[in-house]
C-alpha cells in the first residue's frame, strides 16, 4: 500500500501556482492566502490579480521564484516545462506536478493537492461538490457537437479530454470524440462529413472582437446543420478550467443544447 505521508509538503513558506486552474483550486481549498506567485493568466478569483506574477502559460521566471524561496511550487503534468521544473528541483525547491487532462484526473489531483497541504477533507468536499453539481446537469446524448479550439487550421476537441467528458455529461455527442488525440486538426472535408448539430467555438474567450470573422468563415459550410440552422455558439474556454469553475462551463454547454 502506498505511503501517502511521503506526499505531504513542509509549508514553512509560501506556495507558487504555475497554472490558472491550480490557483483556483487553491482558493477553493481556502489556501489562497498562502500564494506568493501565480501566472499572468491567473485572473480568478479577483484576489489572484494582486499576487506577484512569476510565469506565463508556458514560460517560468525561475529567478523570481528563487528569490521568493517558496515551500512549494505546483504545476500541471500537461503543460509544465520540464527544464524549468528540473532547474528548480536542483536548487532545493519542492515542485509537484499533477494531471488535469480528464475529469477523473482533475478529481484525483484536487484530492492529492489537498492531501499534500494537510487538508484532505477539504479536497474530498470540493470534489463531492463538483460531482453533485454535474449530476444535476446530466442528460442523455442527443445532439452532435463540434468543439472548436482553433481556426485556420481548424483544431477541435478529441477524445480522452476534460471538455469531451463534460460534453458527454450534459448530453452532447462529440463528433471528434473517437480521435485518440486530445486536440486533433480537422480538415474542411471532415467538418462537412461530421455534420454536427451544434458548433461550440472556444477560440475567442470573453472577447467579442473576431467573432464576426469567425462566423463568416463557418458560414461557407452551408451543408452543415449547425451552420444552416444558426447553431454556432461562442463560449469562454476559461469557464472550463479544471477547477470548480468547470461547473460554470458545463452549465453554459448544457444551455446551448436546450432546443
Amino acid at each position: 500500500m502506498e505511503d501517502k505521508s511521503a506526499d505531504k509538503a513542509e509549508l514553512k513558506g509560501g506556495i507558487i501556482s504555475l497554472k490558472p486552474n491550480i490557483t483556483e483550486i487553491l482558493f477553493s481549498l481556502g489556501m489562497g492566502d498562502r500564494l506568493v506567485g501565480v501566472t499572468t493568466y491567473c485572473d480568478y478569483p479577483p484576489e489572484a490579480g494582486g499576487i506577484d506574477k512569476v510565469a506565463d502559460y508556458v514560460r517560468v521566471d525561475v529567478e523570481k521564484i528563487l528569490v521568493k524561496q517558496p515551500s512549494l511550487v505546483i504545476g500541471s503534468e500537461e503543460n509544465s516545462t520540464k527544464g524549468d521544473v528540473e532547474f528548480l528541483k536542483e536548487r532545493g525547491i519542492d515542485v509537484r506536478l499533477y494531471p488535469f487532462g480528464q475529469l477523473d484526473d482533475t478529481y484525483r489531483s484536487i484530492e492529492r493537492i489537498a492531501f499534500l497541504l494537510g487538508i484532505p477533507e477539504r479536497g474530498q468536499r470540493l470534489v463531492l461538490d463538483i460531482r453533485k453539481e454535474l449530476d444535476f446537469l446530466a442528460g442523455d446524448p442527443q445532439k452532435t457537437v463540434l468543439l472548436v479550439v482553433g481556426i485556420k487550421p481548424l483544431v477541435v476537441v478529441g477524445g480522452h479530454n476534460l471538455l469531451d467528458d463534460l460534453l458527454k455529461i450534459v448530453g452532447g455527442k462529440n463528433v471528434a470524440g473517437s480521435s485518440k488525440l486530445r486536440y486533433p486538426t480537422f480538415g474542411t472535408e471532415q467538418l462537412i462529413a461530421a455534420q454536427p448539430d451544434v458548433i461550440v467555438d472556444l477560440t475567442m474567450g470573453s472577447e467579442t472582437k473576431g467573432r464576426t470573422a469567425s462566423l463568416s468563415w463557418y458560414r461557407q459550410f452551408t451543408s452543415v446543420p449547425a451552420v444552416r440552422n444558426n447553431r454556432i455558439y461562442f463560449l469562454d474556454v476559461a469557464d472550463f478550467r479544471a477547477s470548480k469553475r468547470l461547473i460554470v462551463g458545463a452549465k453554459k454547454l448544457a444551455e446551448v443544447l436546450k432546443w
